[in-house]
């Protein structure tokens, strides 16, 4: 569900290009 874990941001759930 995250799309951004790229950029390191999968400690949290950051839908950005999910939704």
């Amino acid at each position: 569900t995250i799309s951004c874990s790229n950029l390191g941001l999968d400690e949290f759930p950051h839908n950005i290009s999910d939704e």
